[in-house]
C-alpha cells in the first residue's frame, strides 16, 4: 500500500500542476475515467491499469521518460518489473509512448505463462 500512496501523491501533484484551476471531475472527464476512480487512485486505494496510467500521464502532459518510468515503477508491485523496465527503456530513449506499449505487451505475455 505504501507504493500506492506515493503513486497517488505524485499523480495528484501532476494533476494540480497541469490543471490548477480545474476540479477532479473535470480532469477525470478529460482522461476518460470516472472521477471516483481518479480519486481512489490519488488516495492510494487503487493502482490503475497500464492503459489508464498512460491516459493520465498523457492528459497531464508528462512526456519525460524518467518521470514516466518513475510512475510505472511505483505502479508495479514486483521488483523484477523495475529491472525489466530499465532494460527495455534504454532501447526506446526519446520515444516514451513506443517504449511503454512495447514493454507492457511483453510484460503481459510473460505473466500469462
Amino acid at each position: 500500500m505504501e507504493k500506492n500512496n506515493e503513486l497517488g501523491q505524485i499523480l495528484k501533484a501532476y494533476r494540480e500542476k497541469a490543471f490548477p484551476d480545474q476540479g477532479l471531475r473535470r480532469v477525470a472527464a478529460k482522461i476518460g475515467i470516472d472521477y471516483a476512480h481518479l480519486f481512489r487512485i490519488e488516495l492510494g486505494q487503487y493502482t490503475p491499469a497500464d492503459e489508464t496510467l498512460l491516459k493520465i500521464l498523457d492528459t497531464y502532459g508528462i512526456k519525460d521518460l524518467d518521470e514516466r518510468l518513475k510512475v510505472f515503477n511505483l505502479a508495479r508491485l514486483s521488483p523484477s518489473h523495475q529491472e525489466a523496465i530499465e532494460k527495455v527503456a534504454k532501447q526506446y530513449e526519446g520515444k516514451p509512448q513506443e517504449f511503454v506499449e512495447v514493454f507492457y505487451r511483453k510484460s503481459r505475455k510473460n505473466k500469462s505463462k
